[in-house]
C-alpha cells in the first residue's frame, strides 16, 4: 500500500508541475497560468475497509460515482473524474481551479449524497501550488495521506 502513496504523490506533483506555464517576458516578470488544485480521494466501505469499487468485490461500478459542485441545480452540472487504477483499488481525481474553501456533492448509485469539502493554500513559488490545509466528507475532518483523501462511506 506504500507503492501505491507514493505512485500517487508523484502524479499528484507531476499533474501540479505541468498545469503551471512558466513564461517570462523581456523584463524578467514571470507569468504563470492558474494552477489547479488536483484532489484525489478513494472511496472505502466504512465497516469493511475494502475499497467500494474493488476489482475483486465491488459494490458499485466506477460509473455509479458522480460528483457535482455543491450548489448544483441539475444532473449535468457534474464534475469530470479521472479513474486510476492500482491494484484491486479505484482512485478518483478531479481538478478544480477555485482556490479556498470548496464544497462538492458526492453519490454512488442511489445511495444518499455525501458532501465532500476541502480548504487549500497557494504556497509561495515562482508559481503558487496549493496545499491541503483541511478536508471532511459529511462533515467529518479527513487526514489527507500524500494527498489522497480516503472517505469512508
Amino acid at each position: 500500500m506504500k507503492n501505491h502513496y507514493k505512485y500517487l504523490a508523484v502524479l499528484i506533483a507531476v499533474l501540479t508541475t505541468t498545469a503551471c506555464q512558466k513564461e517570462t517576458d523581456d523584463s524578467g516578470t514571470i507569468y504563470c497560468a492558474p494552477i489547479e488544485s488536483v484532489v484525489a480521494f478513494q472511496l472505502l466501505d466504512e465497516s469493511s475497509n475494502k475499497d467500494l469499487f474493488s476489482i475483486d468485490a465491488a459494490k458499485y461500478k466506477p460509473q455509479d460515482l458522480k460528483l457535482y459542485p455543491f450548489n448544483y441545480t441539475n444532473k449535468s452540472d457534474t464534475i469530470v473524474l479521472k479513474r486510476l487504477k492500482h491494484e484491486n483499488n479505484h482512485i478518483f481525481v478531479f481538478a478544480n481551479q477555485n482556490i479556498g474553501q470548496s464544497r462538492f456533492l458526492l453519490q454512488v448509485a442511489d445511495l444518499p449524497m455525501d458532501t465532500l469539502s476541502y480548504h487549500v493554500i497557494k504556497e509561495p513559488s515562482a508559481c503558487d501550488l496549493r496545499k491541503f490545509v483541511t478536508a471532511s466528507f459529511n462533515g467529518q475532518p479527513v487526514t489527507p495521506e500524500n494527498d489522497l483523501l480516503i472517505l469512508k462511506k
